[in-house]
């Protein structure tokens, strides 16, 4: 929380002797303001939510625009989603989009151009991995790179990437949440 304070006391004094209106991003909110309904939540984590929820309130009078980005929208505090004035929904990736993004993770490494140029193989991961989001399948490739190293291999093989999706601990997103919750536009992947 005290760490929260200052990062707004900054900003507001910026506004302050520049007179323009400062932007504050918060990526990965999610991490910040968790639900403080949950089970997992913490004191630490009340603490945390209940600061941010004060300090979110009097941004707009200091000047301060703040936007913030998860990809959890469902662990958020409802009370913290009530303090913006609207919301945007990037959709996640659909299969043609993840083939393209597993093309280009995979071309850009030595060890993943041979799976890239095999377009069966990207087509059947690119349908394993529907509904994670990029971020979450960027860490799958690099999971399965780390793999084919200490496979002692030159390429990276299906095997590696399927491997990588079974033993991840990440989630498949769940966009029906976010549907529902959210009265967002939908923007961003071609949408």
């Amino acid at each position: 929380p005290k760490n929260l304070q200052k990062a707004f006391d900054v900003l507001k004094e910026k506004t302050e002797k520049d007179g323009k209106p400062v932007i504050l991003f918060m990526d990965e909110v999610d991490s910040l303001a968790m639900s403080r309904g949950d089970l997992m939540a913490n004191e630490e984590n009340m603490k945390t939510v209940t600061t941010l929820l004060k300090l979110i309130e009097g941004a707009r009078d200091n000047n301060i625009i703040v936007i913030a980005a998860t990809n959890k929208y469902d662990l958020l505090d409802e009370a913290f989603k009530a303090r913006f004035d609207g919301q945007v929904y990037f959709p996640l990736p659909n299969e043609k989009e993840i083939a393209s993004l597993l093309k280009h993770l995979l071309s850009s490494r030595k060890k993943g151009v041979e799976l890239s140029n095999n377009n069966e193989e990207i087509e059947t991961l690119s349908k394993l991995l529907k509904g994670y989001s990029n971020r979450s399948i960027t860490f799958i490739v690099e999971e399965a790179s780390k793999t084919a190293r200490r496979r002692n291999r030159d390429n990276i093989i299906f095997d590696d990437v399927k491997c990588a999706i079974e033993t991840s601990e990440l989630e498949k997103s769940k966009e029906k949440d976010y549907k529902k919750s959210s009265k967002a536009r939908v923007v961003g992947f071609g949408k």
